[in-house]
């Protein structure tokens, strides 16, 4: 019975990724990130693109896509004073910014968790990894319980109150006491989940760089799929 009852709730815990993603979001009526018209981010034409709010961190993707863009565009357009004319202007445009997606480094959204930084308890065995196990559900169960984003509204406090639950979460699972011969999937859960956290993080933030905020999307499909990976790692530890 205790195996059953902690299958189930494995699969809660380990599609989390999605689950944020689907059945715990008020997804806005016109938003869906795999739609025709946002399968690609938006091209460049000659005019530029007109993005609101983009500040000049040089860790901003569209800021730097942008000015290597118009660096390019200058130098075949040596006399702006004649007018704007680069018949090739589209292609460069394209050209970098698939060159700026193929380097998003997606490795870069999950941080390193040290074993030091965990709770590692030096015995191991069924009776732990259960415990464990039922305190890892709780932890996603009870955290997330009742939480709701609206994507039409970035500037609800709901993604306020999801940032502080993903805080949470993540206190509470360098918390948990975990067994040392599964602490390598305590700290992969960790990271994944901190993933997570940015990818809402710069949606949120989407004004201030468009393009990592479509790549963050993209990024969730690869970061799903590595939970579920992980879900079969685990229900395999009470087989």
């Amino acid at each position: 019975m205790l195996r059953k009852k902690l299958n189930f709730s494995i699969a809660i815990i380990v599609l989390i990724g999605a689950a944020i993603f689907s059945g715990l979001l008020i997804l806005g009526k016109n938003y869906n990130p795999h739609s025709a018209e946002n399968e690609k981010p938006p091209v460049l034409g000659a005019d530029g693109l007109n993005i609101p709010n983009l500040t000049n961190d040089e860790n901003n993707i569209t800021s730097q896509l942008t000015q290597t863009i118009s660096q390019q565009i200058a130098v075949q357009n040596p006399q702006p004073q004649n007018g704007l004319d680069v018949p090739r202007a589209e292609e460069i445009v394209n050209k970098y910014l698939a060159e700026g997606i193929a380097s998003f480094d997606y490795e870069s959204l999950k941080p390193a968790v040290p074993e030091s930084d965990l709770k590692i308890i030096n015995n191991s065995g069924r009776q732990l990894t259960e415990s464990y196990l039922t305190n890892l559900n709780s932890i996603i169960q009870d955290n997330f319980q009742g939480v709701v984003i609206n994507l039409d509204d970035i500037y609800s406090s709901d993604w306020d109150i999801l940032q502080l639950t993903y805080d949470r979460t993540l206190a509470d699972l360098y918390d948990l006491p975990v067994p040392k011969d599964i602490a390598p999937l305590h700290q992969q859960e960790i990271r994944l989940v901190a993933a997570q956290q940015k990818i809402f993080e710069y949606i949120q933030n989407y004004e201030k760089d468009p393009l990592l905020a479509w790549l963050a999307i993209e990024a969730n499909q690869q970061l799903s799929q590595e939970f579920k990976d992980l879900g079969l790692v685990i229900n395999q530890l009470l087989q």
